[in-house]
């Protein structure tokens, strides 16, 4: 049988008397609805009463609480009899918060004579109560399963340190011909800077990593643009998010994490190259994840020659330094750059969506310091 195709049955399967009254009466319901949304609004809204009254008459809370939902929806000044009935309906289908906001509309807008008005005085305190004691074991049902996942997060804290700590990868010391004689004007002079021995996470923090993070602290989950989360690596993260991040690992775990220089990335991301890209003269896109459609999983790609993934492409990492327009002045010893212009800092490395020409070893780019986007996140370092 070939792949996606079904049998099919020699006889069709009867229409039971049951569902064909009921696709009869689907049908009738949309054609009515269809007639109805073609009434203006003051005239839907009249119909709707007469649903509202005719429904409460039958002792039809539910049809009722229905029909006064559409009202709403339909933007029309509610009369005061009308939310007074809304407040009641609720009230016997025991929805105290509905009740309560109904009844305080009610008092907002009647008249203050009559016996309506008198009766929703005296039902206030009573609904009022009845509303503020549902609303209080809401919170408590929230705020127990706001504990329970954070405890829960808390619990893979020391697991999450322990594989960042395990990808930490030994760069070993020597000197680096920083820049690009050939690229753009912010890549020149080429330098000789002296790097120290450090380390550098052999991958991009991922999603599955800053999550632990936002969620123990309270920050809000930065968006994945529907691509995943898991092993991807984490994006729409500012460089203040990566140093909140990286000051509460710190934190957690006594240790000194960072974030790289601009020159220990370049000298890491060349691992001992002197060409346009790691592996050569020429982009290859099984190397680098470049000119795609979105981020790719860390680690997709084979490792340069220190044993570090996705340097090139996947995401634009930030670096610890401020921005200069040229390497005129920068430090010789591998150190962050932190003067200049230091509301906007250096990203390195290009991204999934860049050409080849911008995906280059050298390649710079620069953003303020509370920028985030679908391409930009970050690599931890360490000193060694």
């Amino acid at each position: 049988m070939p792949l996606g195709s079904s049998k099919a049955l020699s006889h069709p399967a009867p229409m039971t008397t049951v569902w064909r009254t009921a696709l009869l009466l689907l049908v009738f319901i949309a054609a009515e609805s269809q007639a109805q949304s073609s009434l203006p609004p003051e005239v839907q809204a009249d119909i709707l009463k007469t649903r509202i009254v005719d429904a409460l008459s039958k002792q039809n809370v539910k049809g009722a609480l229905l029909a006064f939902d559409q009202y709403r929806q339909l933007k029309v000044a509610m009369p005061p009899a009308l939310l007074f009935l809304e407040a009641k309906a609720a009230w016997v289908n025991m929805d105290a918060a509905r009740a309560f906001n109904a009844l305080e509309e009610f008092l907002k807008v009647a008249p203050r004579e009559g016996d309506q008005y008198k009766r929703a005085l005296a039902l206030y305190p009573e609904y009022q109560a009845r509303a503020a004691e549902v609303q209080r074991k809401l919170d408590e049902q929230r705020q127990a399963a706001e504990a329970a996942k954070l405890a829960a997060v808390l619990q893979q804290v020391p697991m999450m340190l322990a594989a960042l700590q395990a990808n930490m990868v030994s760069i070993p010391g020597g000197a680096l011909q920083m820049g690009s004689a050939s690229g753009y004007q912010d890549e020149k002079p080429v330098h000789t800077v002296n790097i120290k021995p450090f380390m550098l996470g052999k991958y991009e923090v991922t999603f599955e990593q800053y999550d632990v993070f936002a969620t123990a602290t309270g920050r809000p989950l930065p968006d994945d643009s529907g691509w995943g989360r898991g092993k991807r690596p984490v994006i729409e993260v500012s460089w203040d998010d990566a140093q909140a991040f990286v000051a509460w690992l710190n934190q957690q775990s006594g240790l000194k994490f960072r974030l790289p220089s601009e020159a220990e990335w370049e000298y890491a991301a060349r691992a001992g190259s002197t060409t346009d890209y790691p592996w050569g003269k020429t982009f290859d896109a099984s190397k680098a994840n470049g000119q795609g459609t979105s981020t790719a999983l860390v680690g997709s790609f084979p490792p340069n020659a220190f044993g570090l993934h996705d340097l090139i492409g996947n995401v634009w990492e930030w670096t610890q330094d401020c921005w200069n327009d040229t390497y005129t002045g920068a430090p010789s010893d591998g150190s962050a750059w932190l003067s200049g212009e230091c509301s906007r800092r250096v990203e390195r490395g290009g991204a999934w969506n860049y050409d080849a020409a911008n995906l280059r070893v050298s390649i710079r780019g620069r953003n303020v310091t509370t920028h985030r986007n679908d391409n930009l996140g970050f690599r931890l370092a360490q000193d060694q």
